[in-house]
């Protein structure tokens, strides 16, 4: 669910767990985080009996339970001052990510960064998600970039493969449930939003 964006994992994992308990689904083993619902859903199936419910009924379930939780206070720090000073420089920004692109755009709609991104690759609008390098290049060729040209603020070790594999440089934006495990793919590794803006040398722009 964006975890890049924001610190909503806890309100992923109840919405994925409410929907163990509600069909009595059990899973032994972890999942990596950013994992597309879809992969999630294929592992379920290795480990459990045909459920009483379908994949698209399942997912359905967890986005509308996100999307109901998720509020402006889920924000991470620094974020909303970081894209608008990326916005201000004049570089495109598109979201990339394993979540469909229509609960991206409620989550954006809702959260106020809808503006901020000139393109979104869901879920839906690829073949194959995260950790192939598929999402990635898709972006790029919206961008009329080439991979080289452009750099990924990922916060999974799942999204950093991606990313990589696509040859983008990487940035790794770790959140306080994942922290650096698995990171060491990423170019850089940054704790605060706002280090981005060291990165691309935005700094000369002020903040408003």
């Amino acid at each position: 669910m964006d975890g890049t964006l924001f610190d909503n994992d806890v309100l992923y994992d109840l919405s994925i767990e409410k929907t163990f308990q509600m069909y009595n689904l059990s899973l032994p083993v972890v999942v990596p985080r950013g994992t597309s619902l879809e992969s999630y859903w294929d592992i379920i199936l290795q480990h459990n009996s045909p459920p009483p419910i379908s994949y698209r009924q399942w997912a359905e379930q967890i986005h509308i339970s996100c999307s109901s939780l998720l509020s402006k206070e889920h924000i991470r720090l620094g974020i909303t001052a970081t894209l608008k000073k990326i916005s201000e420089a004049n570089i495109p920004q598109t979201c990339v990510s394993n979540t469909e692109s229509k609960t991206i755009k409620k989550n954006f709609a809702k959260t106020g960064l809808k503006n901020f991104f000139a393109h979104i690759v869901g879920r839906d609008n690829v073949l194959t998600g995260k950790p192939t390098p598929i999402p990635y290049l898709k972006a790029c060729e919206i961008n009329r970039r080439l991979p080289s040209e452009c750099i990924a603020i990922e916060d999974s070790e799942t999204g950093i493969i991606s990313a990589k594999e696509a040859g983008l440089n990487v940035i790794a934006y770790p959140n306080k449930n994942i922290k650096n495990c698995g990171f060491s793919k990423a170019d850089f590794i940054i704790t605060h939003a706002t280090e981005v803006l060291e990165i691309l040398d935005l700094n000369y722009l002020k903040f408003k």
